[in-house]
């Protein structure tokens, strides 16, 4: 086909990786632990908020909260920490609660009276939207550092299987 095989692979590979990961149980555990963080960071918005923090600051703490974590699992391979790697995970789904719940509850308050679900669909768009787009941009842009790296282009200090996902 036009498109590479390792960024769209056939749907019966698809489906046959997420049986495996399934019957292994390695997707269900990985379910429930991101859904865990992501309870944990909409809990603590729900205290922020309730006690009368501002939702922009909310949100602005999920933003620093998710660059801390993702600095933590791009060190996590050169130090070799498996516990950097745990707690920046833990700190990206605390991060993302926070900033949703956060980000959400200040797009309401901007509507005006009656014109709540219209702030509500556009923040859905938004959101929608820049996940997709940052998704599909990271997918390729980790896919080509990581053929970069293999091929020995970036130097001996950039090579190994985690160079790809440091960008």
């Amino acid at each position: 086909g036009i498109f590479p095989r390792k960024l769209f692979p056939p749907l019966e590979e698809v489906a046959a990786a997420f049986i495996r990961l399934t019957a292994d149980g390695i997707l269900p555990h990985h379910v429930f632990d991101t859904l865990l963080r992501l309870t944990a960071g909409f809990a603590l918005a729900a205290r922020l908020l309730t006690r009368g923090a501002n939702p922009n600051r909310v949100a602005a703490m999920g933003v620093l909260a998710g660059v801390a974590a993702f600095a933590m699992i791009v060190f996590a391979a050169p130090l070799e920490s498996l516990a950097l790697f745990r707690t920046g995970t833990v700190f990206i789904g605390l991060g993302g609660g926070l900033f949703s719940v956060g980000m959400l509850t200040a797009a309401m308050a901007l509507a005006e009276t009656g014109h709540s679900g219209l702030a509500l669909g556009a923040w859905g768009a938004v959101q929608a939207t820049c996940a997709g787009l940052g998704i599909a941009l990271s997918g390729a842009l980790c896919d080509y550092i990581s053929k970069l790296s293999a091929d020995g282009s970036l130097g001996e200090a950039l090579t190994g299987p985690a160079v790809g996902y440091s960008f």
